[in-house]
């Protein structure tokens, strides 16, 4: 490994996610560049998007790369209906990637920094759905397979 394979990354999150006793099913799980469309607001369905992001991927001369960065999964409600399915559903998954744990996949451990539930927000593209965001922050050291 040159530098870190995000798919591994994303395998990693997923996999905790998948933990969280409260998630929608997969069909209102979209995950990063996928096609997705999300339920109708009427039904009342949340539903989870996901950003992964590498902030900072430095490879050093003993060949060990570090990398920080953060995942987030945005919990969209319906707007109008009320803030409780999103409440619970972004504390499960903040409580799924409390500080301080590890994920462990193929050899690659990804340290969970800091996590954080930020405020509801309008989503202005289209305003029939609210979301709260839930963000964590990692880091991950390995060694690469290259000098």
């Amino acid at each position: 490994m040159a530098y870190l394979d995000e798919s591994l990354l994303k395998r990693a999150f997923r996999a905790r996610l998948k933990t969280v006793s409260n998630l929608p099913a997969d069909q209102y799980l979209a995950w990063e560049n996928q096609n997705f469309r999300p339920p109708e607001p009427d039904d009342g369905q949340p539903w989870i998007r996901e950003h992964l992001r590498i902030l900072n991927e430095t490879k050093s001369t003993h060949c060990l790369i570090e990398a920080i960065g953060q995942i987030q999964y945005m919990v969209n409600i319906p707007t109008d209906k009320g803030t409780r399915a999103g409440d619970d559903l972004s504390r499960s998954i903040a409580d799924a990637f409390e500080a301080g744990q590890s994920l462990n996949l193929s050899g690659l451990t990804i340290i969970l920094e800091r996590t954080e539930r930020l405020p509801y927000i309008l989503d202005q593209t289209d305003p029939v759905w609210t979301f709260k965001t839930v963000q964590t922050r990692w880091r991950v050291f390995t060694v690469s397979s290259t000098p």
